[in-house]
């Protein structure tokens, strides 16, 4: 279920993207369109979009903005999904704990969530679908871990190498 949770993800930025674009590209169509009925040369929109390039705010820097947090956005999803998958050893029905990130930026249906038993899949199906929807952050605990297994383990694994 992770890959098709992540895949959606993936699906629903790539949409997000063309949709921005597209509304991108129709501002900045009207923008021209405007600027030439009043008057305006052919050189000197050029010369104006060159200048709000350099200082970041050309036309179509927005998009690049939008761009970037949908793929954050998409990312937070899939690194959740996967990483509880990972966790778990593919096993949808190993149980788990719903674990916010605290603070004041939890949405309510996180916050409510937080600490609340689930399995794997129940987690996959509920990421992502609270009021902070593709912005969510939390993530699912195994009940039980192997030793030696997980992040918490890399430094000691790092010492051992080095």
């Amino acid at each position: 279920m992770a890959k098709d949770k992540s895949g959606a993800a993936v699906d629903r930025m790539e949409l997000d993207i063309k949709a921005k674009a597209s509304g991108a590209a129709q501002s900045f169509d009207s923008q021209v369109e405007s600027w030439l009925d009043s008057g305006v040369t052919e050189q000197e929109i050029m010369d104006n979009i060159d200048a709000m390039d350099d200082i970041g705010r050309g036309p179509f820097a927005e998009l690049a903005k939008g761009a970037v947090d949908s793929a954050v956005q998409a990312s937070t999803t899939i690194i959740a999904v996967d990483t509880a998958r990972e966790l778990a050893g593919g096993d949808g029905s190993a149980m788990g704990t719903w674990m916010s990130t605290g603070g004041d930026n939890v949405c309510d249906g996180c916050a409510e969530l937080h600490g609340t038993e689930m399995s794997l899949e129940e987690f996959e199906a509920t990421h992502g679908t609270n009021e902070c929807g593709e912005r969510c952050y939390c993530y699912w605990v195994p009940d039980q871990v192997e030793q030696g297994e997980g992040p918490a383990n890399l430094a000691s694994e790092e010492e051992e190498a080095g």
